[in-house]
């Protein structure tokens, strides 16, 4: 599907443009979100929404899981928030506790009708999450990433946790 903005855009002199408000608003894109810029063998440019290790299809899937298990939605790749649905943390930079988790590769949730630890999530962000499901990505044996859900619902249902780590499966390949 083409949008177009139905303007002309003039390069500044360092080659900058402006790109128009309605494709910025299509492609959810904030200060600092990142582009993949290519040219098709026609000389058209062709910009797309890149989310670094994290496919277009999680942003999909990110925007289902924070509608079905009704909690935010973040994923983390190169040490940063790539992506986020419910409260935006784009941008944020994870704990080292979320980051701890990563690396062992082992999916951690917490709740408090558990009476489990709920971990800080983001450096320098005080939060009122009351459960949260943190869950590595891996691709090829490696983990390129996370999957981190949370909210301020009491609890945390083993078929959510399933639901994220079946999501999380799916993105890394």
């Amino acid at each position: 599907m083409e949008k177009r903005s139905g303007m002309a855009r003039k390069l500044d002199e360092v080659g900058r443009i402006v790109i128009p408000k309605e494709i910025r608003t299509y492609l959810d894109l904030r200060e600092g979100s990142k582009l993949e810029i290519a040219i098709n063998n026609i000389g058209e440019v062709i910009l797309r929404r890149s989310g670094g290790n994290i496919s277009d299809s999680a942003m999909k899937y990110g925007e289902l899981l924070h509608k079905y298990i009704d909690m935010s939605v973040a994923f983390v790749a190169d040490n940063v928030v790539e992506a986020s649905f419910g409260e935006d943390v784009l941008g944020c930079k994870p704990s080292a506790s979320v980051m701890n988790v990563i690396a062992s590769g082992v999916t951690y949730f917490a709740c408090i009708d558990d009476k489990t630890t709920i971990m800080p999530l983001f450096i320098n962000m005080d939060s009122n999450i009351k459960s949260q499901i943190i869950c590595p990505i891996r691709q090829d044996g490696e983990c390129i990433g996370a999957i981190l859900t949370y909210g301020v619902k009491p609890s945390v249902e083993i078929w959510e946790v399933k639901v994220v780590e079946f999501v999380a499966k799916i993105i890394g390949g």
